[in-house]
């Protein structure tokens, strides 16, 4: 039993030293941290075909309290469209347009360019398309 103790805590010396050196430095640690993706919103289009995603817009290592707009297909055969600035995401029921919201609306074409609707005072939340995506 004596030996067997013995062998249990000569183990346990052993691995001390090497959990020790496994410890990442502080700055190894925040470089790992600045490196994470923070994802705001993530929205996959109604046929399932499309993913569009917000994310915090990150200038020399600091939040700059902005955010963009990327969609990408799925099959990640195409890399991801930064389509602007802005957050709540709404695709249309065909797929082939994301509303987004950045102090006012703005309609981007999958492929195509990005287009602002409205000129308001105020702020636009929580975009919705009507049932036919006319509207």
């Amino acid at each position: 039993m004596k030996a067997l103790l013995d062998a249990r805590f000569a183990v346990i010396v052993l691995l001390i030293p090497a959990a020790a050196a496994a410890q990442p430095t502080p700055a190894a640690l925040l470089d790992e941290i600045t490196a994470v993706h923070g994802y705001e919103e993530v929205a996959l289009s109604p046929d399932g075909a499309r993913v569009a995603w917000v994310e915090p817009v990150i200038e020399k290592g600091r939040d700059t309290g902005r955010f963009a707009v990327f969609a990408a297909p799925v099959d990640g055969k195409r890399p991801p469209a930064r389509l602007g600035d802005g957050r709540h995401l709404a695709w249309s029921h065909d797929g082939t347009r994301l509303a987004f919201v950045d102090k006012q609306l703005y309609v981007a074409a999958i492929g195509g360019a990005r287009r602002k609707l409205t000129s308001l005072t105020g702020y636009v939340t929580d975009p919705a398309w009507s049932p036919d995506d006319s509207r």
